[in-house]
């Protein structure tokens, strides 16, 4: 059985960083979607229930106001910026998910024009 996807990867090795900062884009969405529903715990958990914050999230007192409004609106601000900076993320993924492949199938419909160019005449009858 031929593996005939590892000839394709010869159109992918020119563009390794494009494909490279893709790799770390979806990473960095990942670990985004993975903090979005932190924020809100913490407001059910702690602001809404009246209790302490857990020691992990102790830093969040240190912020500018001392009440439990304060804290919510760190909470709600913190809630904002997750859902934005994960827009932003996504964003550039795509832009530069587009633009590698996009690259790569010009690159690809380049050498077949190429090949089907020096073929014979008879070929094509």
């Amino acid at each position: 059985m031929r593996i005939w996807w590892l000839r394709l990867t010869r159109y992918a090795l020119p563009h390794w960083r494009e494909l490279l900062f893709v790799v770390l884009l979806t990473l960095l969405g990942v670990a985004l979607e993975m903090l979005k529903p932190w924020p809100v715990k913490l407001i059910v958990d702690s602001v809404v229930s009246k209790q302490s914050l857990p020691p992990a999230a102790s830093w969040i007192t240190l912020l500018p106001g001392d009440s439990a409004t304060a804290v919510l609106g760190w909470l709600a601000l913190g809630t904002i910026l997750l859902f934005v900076a994960n827009w932003v993320v996504h964003t550039l993924q795509s832009y530069a998910q587009a633009s590698a492949g996009s690259r790569m199938g010009y690159d690809l419909g380049g050498d077949l024009f190429d090949h089907l160019q020096h073929l014979s005449l008879q070929f094509h009858k």
